[in-house]
């Protein structure tokens, strides 16, 4: 099993019932596994309030996109985001997964690049079903 690093946004997330998640944060880390606090506030104007009893290190984006910001200022790349507001994590690998899901769907044959049915509909009416991924068009990796 994988150590994961785990991130977790503060505002609207761990804010919403701290209580909650300590417990969250205390079981990933029972099984070995670390979780940080990142917040798009800035430290010095609103500091996160956070549970001092578990050591957690909290990062300040003061507003840029969390996954560049832990990127060029720490070297952090955390494995799972918990957050309300995705678009403020601004992955900047997300055309990684977007390459690998369109590898898997041209593996499958019937599928362009995008992942949609080559022909939509025989008819109208019909919509055409592929042989090779039984109109699943789901074939990604493990």
């Amino acid at each position: 099993m994988k150590n994961l690093l785990i991130a977790v946004d503060y505002d609207g997330t761990y804010s919403e019932d701290p209580k909650a998640f300590d417990h969250v944060i205390t079981e990933f880390e029972s099984h070995g596994h670390e979780c940080i606090i990142v917040t798009a506030r800035d430290e010095k104007v609103s500091p996160a309030v956070v549970n001092t009893n578990l050591g957690l290190k909290v990062y300040y984006t003061s507003g840029q996109l969390k996954d560049p910001y832990l990127q060029d200022n720490h070297s952090i790349r955390p494995d799972i985001w918990i957050e309300d507001r995705p678009q403020s994590v601004g992955r900047v690998d997300d055309w990684l997964f977007e390459e690998e899901s369109k590898r898997w769907y041209k593996e499958c044959g019937y599928c362009d690049e995008n992942g949609k049915l080559l022909i939509l509909y025989q008819s109208k009416h019909e919509e055409v079903t592929c042989n090779s991924c039984n109109g699943e068009k789901r074939l990604f990796p493990e």
